[in-house]
């Protein structure tokens, strides 16, 4: 396993303490009280589903240095519900810096790759125990960047865009933005 840098520690550390937060407080408090009292926040069953969410464009400065998101993210997101009990199940939020598919194809997801290339049933499914959220993050695999009055620059793919801070905040707006629009998911959140 290779060593991570101490900032990647302290980013992962807020990353799982935020989305922790999220799942068991704040907006969610009132969801999670009708759960508890038998209600669901949101009518049907929990299913499997992939969409796009909208990220506006924003400022951020990292290590001193001023960066411009200045076009609208919109971050593609698969979610793939717990096989029994889908609502009481933890979320676990998996991206890999690149396409999700990655991810999901390998081992995690309820569909894996066999060795002569066909796409086969995973016996050894994360979704035995838990919800899963792949997520895209900005410019890589189905994400994409929305740039409205005004022509493209190359600050908009400059590396400043593709910077491990960016995708761990984008990766964290779009699981929070997720988790408003599906309250009745109550598990803890990884």
């Amino acid at each position: 396993m290779g060593k991570l840098k101490p900032g990647r520690i302290a980013l992962s550390a807020a990353l799982t303490l935020c989305l922790s937060c999220a799942a068991n407080g704040g907006t969610r408090a009132d969801d999670l009280a009708r759960r508890d009292a038998g209600a669901s926040a949101d009518a049907g069953p929990i299913d499997a589903q992939a969409g796009l969410l909208e990220l506006s464009p924003r400022n951020v400065v990292i290590h001193g240095h001023a960066v411009s998101l200045a076009a609208t993210s919109k971050i593609f997101y698969n979610f793939r519900p717990a096989d029994t009990d889908a609502e009481h199940k933890p979320l676990i939020v998996l991206f890999n810096g690149f396409a999700s598919d990655v991810v999901r194809a390998f081992g995690t997801g309820p569909s894996t790759v066999a060795p002569d290339g066909t796409v086969v049933p995973n016996p050894d499914s994360l979704t035995r125990f838990a919800n899963l959220l792949y997520i895209d993050p900005r410019q890589a695999g189905f994400s994409y960047d929305v740039i409205a009055g005004r022509a493209p620059t190359s600050d908009d793919c400059s590396q400043d865009v593709f910077s491990e801070y960016v995708d761990a905040a984008d990766v964290l707006l779009a699981t929070l933005q997720f988790l408003n629009a599906h309250s009745s998911l109550a598990g803890p959140v990884y």
